[in-house]
């Protein structure tokens, strides 16, 4: 399984998938844009409470530098990562 999440500006969608591509949950959460992180972080920990999941997938605005682990050309929202 897979606990994929979409974080926007104005809220966060996520849910788990299964291999088959099988929508198994999803539900959103208003984005809190100075505690975001930590906003990923708790449903993340929330979801393995519930869900074997073997990985995590993340999309948001932006390009991710894979050598600083930073997202980065993005708008102002996000530059707090």
């Amino acid at each position: 399984m897979i606990f994929a999440l979409d974080i926007g500006g104005t809220s966060i969608k996520y849910g788990i998938i299964d291999f088959k591509y099988d929508i198994l949950f999803s539900s959103s959460v208003k984005t809190k844009k100075e505690k975001m992180i930590f906003q990923v972080e708790k449903l993340i920990l929330e979801a393995k409470k519930s869900y074997d999941f073997d990985y995590v997938a993340i999309s948001s605005a932006g390009v991710v530098d894979s050598n600083s682990n930073k997202i980065t050309y993005t708008n102002s929202d996000y530059r707090i990562w």
